[in-house]
């Protein structure tokens, strides 16, 4: 189970802010993640990041990455996403 907390920012203020909880034993780490990620951004109405190397490491170390709005595909109205585990279990 992961409990994934999503904030979007323009500047240092915080636009909006959802939590999401995904249950999925069976599955790997990496599969869990994803699926929270994905389902994150469609409960926060923005398009899927790119997930670069450097995001990987900022999740190992402090269980939190940001992403800006160059690693989105589509334009964006916020000029950060920041996603936080809250619960890994």
């Amino acid at each position: 189970m992961i409990r994934l907390e999503g904030k979007l920012f323009i500047g240092n203020r915080p636009i909006d802010c959802q939590v999401v909880k995904v249950d999925s034993p069976a599955d790997g780490f990496h599969k869990e993640i994803t699926r929270a990620l994905v389902e994150l951004c469609a409960t926060l109405k923005i398009p899927v990041p790119v997930w670069q190397r450097n995001n990987t490491a900022q999740f190992a170390r402090f269980r939190m990455t940001f992403f800006s709005a160059e690693q989105f595909l589509e334009p964006v109205l916020f000029e950060r996403f920041q996603i936080k585990a809250l619960q890994i279990a």
